[in-house]
């Protein structure tokens, strides 16, 4: 931004250069001085060839179609207050003449100026471009300049041009403002859902390999941006990052819900995920009590249920006039005696050498509703070694078995060695369970 011409002569690159990056950041004009040696030092001689050498070196850096363009309007720069109208007016004449690199340079610090005069993104963007081009600007001014071009390229919606300077940007050691997240978004405007998933998912990782936790604005992005577009893999994958690396009530919510809407689960795994909203203290409708009576059933797990029905009721989100869930508690008050007495017989016999896996089934689910987790847990450990067992189902109960005992270490150890699509329940658990074991009681 050059605000005085001395002597009718533009400033040369090495002292424009130096007050360029001051300038760029503050926004303030400077005055440009010519760097000559003290008169006293010099003969009149010395001082015609040092003049004759400058001008010779100006003429060099600077064509003279720029210079004649230029040297007329320079004063408007230092005008108070600046007349915008006049600046607009002079910035084609300037862009026109220009053809070196300082040319650019000078150029472009006029049009930044006079775009900046007129709030006019477009020249603002033109003098930036130009000034990029150069090849003139000082290394440290150069990622603040290129996020700048950036930032006025996207909001001109050229997408592909903004993320080549705020990619610049970055490159060039630029870290205010976050120019990842305006990277990224730069992908989706283009529909490019994929490519801007993939560029947060770079930036998560390296923040991790950094040993960083990484930031909840790149996973809560990547999250609604995944989740929005249906992209039913990637929404499990970020909600679950947000639930690992930002524990709260409401990333933990958004992670189950998330997860629950968008696999292809069981209805087992669908009651396992209840289990772990309940754990995590982060129900909030009542129609999602509802469907943990539903999947749980108050026929088979009646304990469990009036448990659920109970704490509904307190946390005010389930309606104590709800006729579903009434009777179910009805149900489930009238089911505890008869399934307490029941386990003996069914302890009895899932212990026997001959014993059916749904036998076992049942009685690891009966103990598991009974509050008997040790219990549980063996029956469920038994059940693994049975053929036609369901895997996923299994390992998840028996871990649920063991984080109910404080065994964390374990229960993660069980819930890892579920595999495919329906791991997305188990990776949940495990990092609750990782989380318990470094001393969180919750959400």
């Amino acid at each position: 931004m050059i605000s005085r011409i001395l002597s009718g002569k533009l400033p040369r690159g090495n002292v424009s250069l130096a007050a360029l990056a001051v300038a760029m950041a503050t926004g303030s004009v400077l005055t440009f001085t010519a760097l000559e040696a003290p008169a006293s030092a010099q003969t009149r001689a010395e001082r015609q060839q040092a003049q004759r050498a400058e001008r010779q070196q100006a003429q060099g850096q600077y064509s003279e179609a720029f210079v004649a363009a230029y040297r007329p309007v320079a004063e408007l720069l230092n005008a108070t207050p600046r007349d915008a109208a006049a600046l607009r007016a002079a910035a084609p004449s300037i862009a026109a003449a220009i053809s070196t690199p300082d040319d650019k340079l000078a150029g472009g610090q006029f049009i930044y100026s006079a775009g900046r005069e007129n709030s006019d993104n477009a020249m603002q963007l033109q003098g930036l471009s130009l000034m990029l081009e150069s090849g003139k600007l000082p290394p440290q001014s150069l990622g603040e300049i290129n996020f700048v071009a950036g930032q006025l390229a996207f909001q001109a919606q050229d997408y592909g041009r903004a993320r080549s300077y705020l990619m610049a940007s970055v490159q060039a050691g630029y870290t205010a403002n976050d120019p990842h997240l305006l990277i990224a978004e730069t992908h989706f405007q283009q529909n490019d859902t994929a490519g801007g998933l993939a560029y947060l998912s770079q930036q998560i990782e390296r923040q991790i390999a950094a040993g960083q936790t990484p930031a909840s604005e790149y996973i809560r992005k990547g999250l609604a941006t995944a989740y929005t577009g249906d992209n039913k893999a990637e929404a499990i994958r970020f909600a679950q990052m947000f639930a690992q690396y930002h524990p709260s009530a409401d990333s933990w919510g958004d992670a189950v819900v998330v997860t629950r809407s968008s696999g292809d689960f069981t209805d087992d795994d669908m009651l396992d995920l209840l289990r772990l909203q309940r754990a995590t203290k982060t129900f909030r409708e009542g129609r999602e009590y509802l469907s943990y009576v539903e999947f749980a059933d108050p026929r088979r797990l009646p304990n469990e249920v009036q448990q659920v029905i109970d704490e509904g009721y307190a946390s005010g989100k389930l309606d104590r006039g709800n006729t579903f869930a009434s009777e179910a508690l009805t149900t489930a008050r009238a089911r505890q005696g008869q399934l307490t007495g029941d386990f003996a017989g069914l302890e009895r016999d899932a212990n026997a050498s001959g014993a059916r896996l749904a036998t076992v089934m049942a009685a690891g689910n009966v103990a598991l509703d009974l509050g008997q987790y040790a219990k549980a847990e063996g029956f469920y450990r038994r059940a693994l070694t049975m053929p036609g067992a369901d895997t996923a189902t299994v390992l998840n109960r028996m871990g649920i078995a063991q984080v109910n005992q404080g065994k964390y270490a374990d229960a993660v150890a069980t819930f890892n060695q579920v595999e495919g699509s329906r791991a997305a329940v188990s990776k949940l658990w495990a990092t609750y369970a990782q989380q318990r074991a470094g001393g969180a009681t919750g959400a």
